[in-house]
């Protein structure tokens, strides 16, 4: 619980959303990146997690590359598992 922790993030709208801070439950409800929100809402507020911005399909020489890049084919990979399941778009 007192271990922090840096999120690394290639979407500037969801660096955006988290840096907001605390917003109401209206708010957050209709906010872009309300699924970070709901997840670490808390946690930013205490500032336990910074957040860092890493630019996505640059390559794969860094951690950070190769972290996005794996990220990035295992979202694929559910959205085409989804979509053979007939499930709607996320």
């Amino acid at each position: 619980n007192d271990t922090p922790l840096k999120m690394k993030i290639d979407s500037i709208a969801t660096i955006g959303a988290l840096s907001k801070g605390p917003l109401s439950e209206r708010k957050r409800v209709r906010a872009p990146g309300r699924a970070w929100l709901n997840f670490c809402r808390s946690e930013i507020g205490k500032k336990q997690i910074s957040i860092e911005h890493v630019y996505s399909h640059t390559g794969s020489l860094t951690p950070e590359q190769k972290g996005n890049d794996a990220a990035d084919e295992m979202a694929n990979k559910i959205v085409f598992k989804a979509n053979q399941k007939g499930l709607p778009p996320i």
